[in-house]
C-alpha cells in the first residue's frame, strides 16, 4: 500500500498519461492538416448554373443556387466517407462509370488534333471502299400472284415469251395488282432487298438493261422484270464526302488512341487470367502475368 502513495510512481504515472495526451491530439492534429477540405469556388458555382440553365432554359435562382452548392457539398462529403470505408469497391456501376469518363476523355484528347487536308485526302485514297455509293437501278416488273392463279409460274413464263417478242402491247394490263407498284425508281440493292426479297434484289442487279427477264420467284409469288438503268457503284468524289472523311478519320483517331492506351494501361497493371479463363480466350490475350 504504501507504493501507492510515493511520490516518484504519482510522478511517473502523470507523465506516462501526459505523452499519451500529447500524442494522441498531435495524431489527430496531423490528421486533420492531412485532410484536403471540400472546397466550393467560382468554378464549381458557374459549373452547377450551367448545368441548371442546360436542364431548366433558364438560370437558378438565389435560394435555388443555395440549394445546389448544399445538396453539392452533400454528395462531397457522402462521397469522401463512401471511399474512405471502401463503398466503391466491387461496384460494377461506379466501376463502369468511372470508365466510361475516362472514355469520353479519352475521345476528346483525340478531338484536339485537328487533321489537315493532306491528311484526309491519304485517309480517303487507303479507305475508298467506305466511300462508295452503292449501285442504284430503275426497273418496272409484271407480278403474277399464285393464290389467284392455277399455275402462276406458268402464265409467267408465256408472258415473258410475249414481252420479248414486243407484241404484248400496254405492259399496265398484265400481271396481277402487286401492293408496292410497279414502278420502281433509283432503288440500291439494300432498298430492293427491303422490299422485294434478297434472291430477286440480286436477280434484278444482275439483269442486263432494257429488255426483259424472269420469271423470278419471290415471297411474294413471280416477277417479271426490265430493268430501264442502273448506275453502277463507284465511290464519291473527295469533295463531295469530306464530311463523312472527316468523321471516319476521327472515329479511327479515337479508336487508335484507345488502343494505344489501354496497351499501355495493361504493361502498367498488367492483367492475370485463371486457368479456365485463359482457356477460354485462348487462342486470344494472353496474360501479362502467369495465370494462377
Amino acid at each position: 500500500m504504501k507504493l501507492f502513495h510515493e511520490p516518484l510512481l504519482h510522478f511517473v504515472v502523470a507523465g506516462t498519461v501526459l505523452f499519451a495526451a500529447f500524442a494522441w491530439l498531435g495524431d489527430s492534429e496531423e490528421q486533420t492538416k492531412s485532410i484536403e477540405p471540400v472546397r466550393v469556388g467560382d468554378g464549381e458555382l458557374k459549373w452547377l448554373t450551367e448545368t441548371f440553365k442546360g436542364q431548366w432554359q433558364r438560370p437558378p435562382d438565389g435560394q435555388e443556387l443555395q440549394a445546389l452548392i448544399t445538396e453539392l457539398i452533400k454528395e462531397e462529403l457522402f462521397a469522401r466517407e463512401a471511399r474512405e470505408m471502401g463503398l466503391e469497391e466491387h461496384d460494377t456501376i461506379v466501376r463502369r462509370r468511372l470508365a466510361q469518363k475516362l472514355e469520353f476523355l479519352l475521345k476528346d484528347t483525340a478531338k484536339v488534333v485537328e487533321p489537315t487536308v493532306a491528311d484526309l485526302r491519304k485517309y480517303y485514297e487507303a479507305n475508298l471502299d467506305l466511300f462508295r455509293v452503292a449501285s442504284k437501278a430503275s426497273f418496272r416488273q409484271v407480278y403474277f400472284n399464285p393464290d389467284g392463279r392455277k399455275d402462276a409460274a406458268a402464265d409467267a413464263a408465256d408472258m415473258l415469251e410475249r414481252l420479248q417478242a414486243g407484241d404484248a402491247g400496254d405492259v399496265a394490263e398484265f400481271g396481277d395488282r402487286f401492293l408496292l407498284g410497279t414502278e420502281f425508281k433509283n432503288l440500291d440493292e439494300q432498298e430492293a432487298t427491303g422490299m422485294l426479297g434478297e434472291e430477286l434484289s440480286r436477280e434484278i442487279y444482275a439483269a442486263r438493261t432494257g429488255s426483259w427477264a424472269g420469271p423470278f420467284k419471290s415471297g411474294y409469288g413471280y416477277h417479271l422484270i426490265n430493268v430501264s438503268e442502273r448506275n453502277e457503284q463507284g465511290s464519291r468524289p473527295f469533295e463531295e464526302a469530306r464530311e463523312a472523311v472527316s468523321a471516319e478519320w476521327l472515329r479511327d483517331r479515337q479508336d487508335e488512341v484507345s488502343r494505344d492506351y489501354i496497351a499501355r494501361l495493361r504493361e502498367k497493371y498488367g492483367v492475370v487470367y485463371g486457368d479456365e479463363v485463359a482457356k477460354l480466350l485462348s487462342p486470344g490475350p494472353k496474360a501479362d502475368v502467369a495465370s494462377r
